[in-house]
């Protein structure tokens, strides 16, 4: 049977793909190989990324060097026009797509793939990683995917999902549902053990928060000035702010070091003298800087 997987994001299901024959027709999208592991990553047959080039260029992430590995892929680049710097792409064959659907609704990346897969004749086609459970994707996305979806199911072809993905799912309008107590139980507790999980991760992020605001406190009560205690930012060469002490140790609520937005529990000194007590910065760098334009505004009023 013709099959291929269309592998999106979504955590829950996304790597469950390389479960699969090596050898099936595998189809990815967007940065979705900085999720994956490079085996997993050579599994992939065709990618796809239907942003306009210019606008990949003006938001990408440097860390997920997505654009390096579209100008250096092996396999075909599915793009919006043909690009003379991504050496495998190709252009999507969009009058093809809407003269089978009889129209232009396509509102998302993973609806251009699965259209492409109706269009190709593939007679079994395997989601992974398309949950599109967000408030975006759920109002814009969804509708146009799981039409597809019904589309390619009108056809003959067979279309799986893997247990727990929201698509085409809902309830059974003007029917009544009857539940038990056991699976009302079932279901409370699985409410109270999430409630718990969030709230301890709520919990830490918020202690990290605390952390690094109560160094940056230190820091600027500094003013700039040299001397014994006084502790100061300083910027690298590469644009990375630090939070470091001019001449001697220094603790803090039993604070060994923090990391970006990592902080370690511990005994000892954060650091010694001129030593970075916050590692890089540059997540918060963005926020910093809108702060401190809106605080000199204030200033000058």
């Amino acid at each position: 049977m013709k099959t291929v997987c269309i592998v999106g994001m979504a955590p829950a299901t996304a790597e469950l793909f390389v479960h699969e024959p090596p050898a099936l027709e595998t189809w990815g999208l967007n940065q979705g190989h900085a999720l994956f592991t490079s085996e997993a990553n050579a599994r992939f047959t065709r990618w796809f990324q239907v942003h306009p080039y210019e606008e990949m260029v003006a938001r990408q992430n440097p860390e997920l060097k997505h654009l390096e590995w579209l100008r250096s892929a092996k396999i075909p680049i599915y793009m919006e026009e043909v690009h003379p710097e991504v050496p495998t792409s190709i252009r999507y064959p969009y009058e093809a797509i809407t003269a089978m659907l009889g129209g232009t609704y396509l509102t998302s990346a993973p609806a251009f793939m699965l259209a492409l897969a109706i269009h190709e004749g593939f007679e079994l086609i395997k989601i992974y990683g398309m949950d599109m459970a967000t408030e975006t994707e759920y109002q814009d996305q969804r509708p146009c995917f799981e039409f597809l979806l019904g589309f390619a199911i009108a056809l003959g072809i067979k279309v799986w999902l893997p247990p727990g993905c929201p698509l085409l799912k809902g309830p059974l309008y003007a029917k009544t549902v009857y539940v038990t107590t056991s699976t009302l139980d079932k279901r409370l507790h699985a409410c109270m053990s999430d409630r718990d999980r969030l709230l301890a991760e709520y919990n830490v992020a918020v202690g990290k928060v605390l952390a690094i605001r109560e160094l940056l406190t230190f820091a600027l009560k500094g003013e700039g000035k040299e001397g014994p205690g006084r502790i100061g930012l300083w910027q690298d060469p590469e644009g990375g702010v630090h939070l470091a002490e001019t001449d001697h140790t220094w603790r803090a609520n039993g604070i060994k070091s923090v990391r970006g937005t990592e902080a370690v529990d511990g005994e000892g000194p954060i650091a010694s003298a001129g030593e970075p007590v916050l590692g890089n910065l540059l997540p918060i760098e963005r926020r910093a800087e809108h702060l401190m334009r809106d605080f000199n505004t204030s200033r000058r009023r």
